[in-house]
């Protein structure tokens, strides 16, 4: 939730003149159901803070996510979800978005060598694991701070881990045929997270879809890790992948496009 999108929900800011550089909330009398007029004008203030604080216009800060729960009281039932929505859904994108870098690091120390597919494949096994947590905790289609401070500490984990194998001293051969293979496998799986994440954007995709599809995630990660662990992929194992893979691509298209929107 940002300036922007507060504008455009019908809010009214306002800012004191005072030392202090408080911005007051306004919201119009339209929005309550006891309002008959029609008129637009606005209640007084139901919400003051900082300022500068309120002129992120790009990122959905900390401020802003107190901000729209403190509103939600103000405001009748549907108007309230509404307002929160945005919130929850970019909390499950900022989470698949950190599954595409974290899966685009793997690929591009693969392809420059500085992972080997034995390291790589060890990385996909956390990567399955944070899918897999993922996929749990939204299962009920919510996505609590417990459960994001709890994938937030696996993703920290997995940056730090992908970090200290693509600066330790083993070092890949890019162009060995299972470096390649599954070179090919990880850049599959930047392809379907980008997917998933695209679908929670355009609201084609809702919170549960979203955590079927990552629990398909894990499967083919773990498949992954298996495959490489001897640091070898060998031509089933990757056709195995493979079938994982375009099972899940179909399974992410049908999700698209059924009829459950977010809401």
């Amino acid at each position: 939730m940002n300036l922007r999108q507060l504008l455009s929900a019908g809010v009214k800011l306002g800012f004191s003149d005072d030392s202090d550089c408080k911005a007051k909330i306004y919201l119009p009398t339209t929005l309550y159901p006891e309002n008959q007029s029609g008129d637009s004008t606005y209640v007084s203030p139901v919400l003051s803070m900082d300022a500068q604080a309120l002129m992120d216009t790009d990122t959905m800060s900390r401020p802003f996510e107190r901000t729209t729960m403190k509103l939600a009281k103000f405001l009748p039932f549907a108007y309230a979800s509404m307002l929160a929505m945005p919130v929850l859904a970019q909390s499950v994108a900022t989470e698949v978005q950190r599954d595409v870098n974290q899966q685009k690091r793997i690929e591009a120390g693969l392809q420059t060598g500085v992972l080997t597919t034995r390291e790589a494949a060890r990385l996909e096994k956390e990567e399955a694991r944070i899918s897999r947590t993922e996929a749990n905790a939204l299962s009920d289609g919510k996505l609590n701070s417990q459960e994001r401070r709890r994938i937030a500490r696996m993703e920290n984990r997995a940056s730090r881990d992908i970090s200290a194998q693509a600066h330790d001293d083993q070092a890949g051969n890019t162009n060995s045929v299972s470096s390649q293979r599954m070179q090919a496998d990880v850049a599959r799986n930047i392809h379907q997270q980008e997917r998933i994440e695209a679908g929670i954007k355009d609201g084609s995709l809702t919170n549960r879809e979203v955590g079927r599809l990552e629990r398909g995630e894990s499967r083919i990660d773990g498949r992954e890790a298996a495959a490489g662990r001897d640091g070898h992929v060998g031509v089933r194992e990757q056709a195995r992948i493979q079938r994982n893979e375009n099972r899940e691509s179909n399974h992410i298209h049908r999700q698209r496009h059924d009829r459950q929107q977010r809401g």
